[in-house]
This record gives C-alpha cells, sequence and structure tokens, in this order.
C-alpha cells in the first residue's frame, strides 16, 4: 500500500477514535430528598427501570428527613446496590442536598430528578435520546419537551409544554418566556456547566431557578427534544410553593437576574430596580416585554 494512502487511513481511523471518544459518557443522578418517604422509591425505580446505554449512578441525598425517608433509601440500597446515600444531620433546603450529590458524582454528565417526580416509562427512551440530543446540538443541557403535573397514581393535573425557536433555549428565550425547561430542575447538564454557575443556591426555594438562570446568564444553551416528557409531582405544600406564597421566590429570583443586570439594556436595568421596590415580580415584567438584553 502506498506510504501515503496508509498515512491518510491511520490518520482517519484516528479521528474516528477520537470521536467515538469524546460522545462517551457516564451519567449520575441526583436526587435531593426530604420527607419523601411515600414517593423517592418510585422515583428511583423509574431510574433504574430505564436501559440506559452509558454508565450511570444514583447519588440520593436526605436532607435532615424527620419521617422514614433515610429508611426508604436504604431498603432501595438493598435492591440497587450501586445506590449512593448521602446525609444531611439537618435539613439544608434541595439546593444544598443537589450540592452535596454533586460532591460525590463521578459522571461528566448530571441528572437532577427530583424525589417525587419520575422518569418516563422506559419505552420512551428518554435518557439516551436526551444523551444524543446533548451531542448533536453542543448544548449544555438537555430538557424534556413537556412537563406532566400528576396526583395520586399518575392523574394528570396538567401539561407544561416548552417550546422555543429550533428547539434550542438561551438567555433571550428565557427573558421572554415565562415557562422556561431550565427553570423546572429536573433535566441533564454538563459538569462543565453546573462548574461554571458555581452550584445551586443554597439560601432559597427557588434554586431551580437561579441554577437554570445562571446557566444561561453564562453562556449556556438548553436543547428541548421533541416527544418527550417526564412526570413532575403537583405538591401544593412542597419547598417551592411554601416559599412562593411568602413571595420569597420572586424576590430571590429579582435578585439573580440583578446580579447579572450587565447582561441587559439601561432601561431593563431600571425596570428591574424599580421591581424590587414595588414589589412587582420578575413573570409580570416578562409577560410586559420589559426586559431586554443588551445588543
Amino acid at each position: 500500500m502506498h506510504v501515503s494512502l496508509r498515512i491518510y487511513l491511520l490518520v482517519f481511523f484516528l479521528l474516528c477514535a477520537n470521536s467515538v471518544q469524546a460522545r462517551e459518557h457516564s451519567i449520575s443522578f441526583i436526587m435531593p430528598c426530604y420527607n419523601c418517604a411515600d414517593k423517592v422509591y418510585k422515583a428511583i425505580d423509574s431510574i433504574y427501570a430505564q436501559y440506559i446505554a452509558h454508565p450511570f449512578e444514583v447519588i440520593c441525598c436526605d436532607d435532615g428527613s424527620t419521617d422514614s425517608t433515610l429508611l426508604v433509601l436504604r431498603r432501595c440500597k438493598k435492591r440497587y446496590p450501586t445506590l449512593k446515600i448521602a446525609k444531611h444531620k439537618k435539613n439544608r433546603g434541595a439546593g444544598a442536598a443537589a450540592n452535596t450529590c454533586i460532591k460525590y458524582a463521578q459522571g461528566d454528565l448530571l441528572f437532577r430528578l427530583d424525589a417525587d417526580n419520575m422518569l418516563a416509562e422506559p419505552e420512551h427512551d428518554t435518557t439516551n435520546r436526551l444523551v444524543a440530543l446533548l451531542d448533536e446540538t453542543g448544548c449544555d443541557a438537555a430538557m424534556v419537551e413537556n412537563m406532566v403535573l400528576f396526583e395520586n397514581e399518575k392523574e394528570i393535573k396538567t401539561v407544561l409544554q416548552y417550546q422555543a425557536e429550533n428547539n434550542i433555549c438561551d438567555l433571550q428565550h428565557c427573558i421572554t418566556e415565562v415557562h422556561n425547561p431550565a427553570m423546572s430542575g429536573n433535566f441533564l447538564f454538563t459538569r462543565a456547566s453546573f462548574d461554571r454557575v458555581g452550584g445551586y443556591p443554597e439560601d432559597h426555594g427557588s434554586d431551580t431557578f437561579r441554577f437554570g438562570f445562571e446557566l444561561y446568564a453564562t453562556g449556556g444553551r438548553v436543547a428541548i427534544l421533541p416527544n418527550s416528557f417526564y412526570w413532575h409531582f403537583y405538591n401544593p405544600h412542597g419547598y417551592w410553593w411554601r416559599e412562593q406564597r411568602t413571595g420569597n421566590n420572586d424576590i430571590k429570583a429579582l435578585e439573580t437576574v440583578l446580579r447579572y443586570k450587565h447582561l441587559f439594556d439601561a432601561r431593563t436595568q431600571k425596570n428591574l430596580e424599580r421591581a424590587v421596590r414595588k414589589e412587582t415580580t420578575l413573570f409580570q415584567l416578562i409577560h410586559k416585554k420589559l426586559i431586554k438584553q443588551r445588543q
């Protein structure tokens, strides 16, 4: 064989090998757990029921539960020996529990699934499709198209659908659409994007909003997977709803956006500052189209 042809083939195979290597992943499912003894095993079962083409692990953090959550987790570990369990001595909030999970995570991809939610049934192949979408688009995160809110035994309450041009969400999409995938908290994202954001906030119930917004604000993009969904338990007595009723979520959302006010034009900066004084919510500003990204 001609020398130059052999060199060409060698380079070709090396490039192919590097391409394959770049697409190899390991996934760490992270699950903050607090007083969810009646639901957490369903969330864990929904992960292990999947056929996942990549090495994966599941890490749960009991956040100082006062019910039998920790006992249920230990029972789950007997069924799934690879399950990892961390524990907080006292309740510190979902953001802190998520950060603890990630502290022990080995994967280059992270998938947060809250303890009262579930992946779609195995035939939907959600995880593999999300990973493939992440590789295909080069985005920092990937999210299902539909969040199915349910009560009791999967009695559907409502469905929230995420839509974006070309199924790609960025900061511009975030400040023009109230329903945004990164805000739900339950999605696949890269370890690199987590490190860039600096983790989940640990001082309020809207940890998923702040993490999602900062993912966008630091240049991240989220791809939406068409014809996909996950089960999201509707709990009006949960952490997020308690903080919502006090108004703390709205306050923290505005504070988060103001941390990145340099990304917005001068008028938007004034609108944000005025909103804090007048107790206007960020979502009201979005509805009124009073937020514009700096050109």
